[in-house]
């Protein structure tokens, strides 16, 4: 075992460590991306232009395609959320919050999920970390 960790360079594991790393804050930020956003976006109405289906299985559902408008002009929001059979109508009239800085644009309707993301970055984090980690702590203390 440890003839196989002296073959790997040491910055390999720091790298891992960093991307790990790096994987749990961006979990933790798409987790509570829509939270943050309804807590602190502004809130305003929408119409329902459009319900796409999903791109690689219609079965899975439709997702609302939402025109609002702002202070400084319009803007289209494209739903992520698809939901069989579709809460939503074409024509409907629907509460959407958003933030807009620079040339960052985000919104979300009140009923939209975070998807699969945070989930398998999270996952990623753990293996990355996981395997980095203890290496480089032996490698610190000197145990190797």
């Amino acid at each position: 075992m440890n003839h196989l960790l002296s073959l790997i360079p040491p910055q390999v594991f720091g790298v891992m460590a960093l991307v790990g790393t790096y994987c749990f804050i961006l979990a933790y930020e798409k987790q509570n991306y829509i939270r943050r956003l309804l807590q602190n976006g502004t809130e305003t109405e929408g119409v329902v232009v459009e319900l796409r289906s999903h791109p690689d299985n219609a079965a899975q559902g439709q997702a609302p395609v939402v025109d609002f408008t702002f202070p400084n002009g319009s803007h289209r929001h494209y739903s992520t959320t698809f939901v069989s059979p579709s809460p939503y109508k074409v024509g409907q009239k629907v509460r959407i919050w958003y933030k807009f800085h620079k040339s960052n644009r985000e919104a979300t309707l009140a009923d939209e999920v975070p998807g699969t993301l945070p989930k398998t970055l999270f996952i990623w984090g753990c293996v990355l970390c996981l395997l980095s980690y203890p290496v480089i702590v032996i490698r610190m203390l000197g145990l190797f």
